[in-house]
């Protein structure tokens, strides 16, 4: 996959992660942790990129909906 880093007017590519564990472990807890501190630095690392936001789930299972993920049901 090829992105172009800057577009025709010189401005940087915005780029955005997503974390997310899916328990409220304790060792999950620190992966979440691990994540958003690996995907921020990864991100400001590259001069050509410039960072939109982590978004993250922390906690939230796609299989229980009671933990606060919105359910159509």
């Amino acid at each position: 996959m090829h992105l172009a880093a800057e577009d025709s007017a010189g401005h940087k590519l915005r780029v955005a992660a997503y974390c997310r564990v899916s328990t409220d472990e304790e060792e999950q807890a620190s992966s979440y942790e691990v994540q958003i501190e690996h995907y921020t630095s990864f991100i400001q690392g590259n001069p050509e990129w410039e960072l939109a936001g982590i978004f993250a789930d922390e906690g939230i299972s796609g299989t229980n909906t009671k933990k606060g993920r919105n359910s159509t049901a």
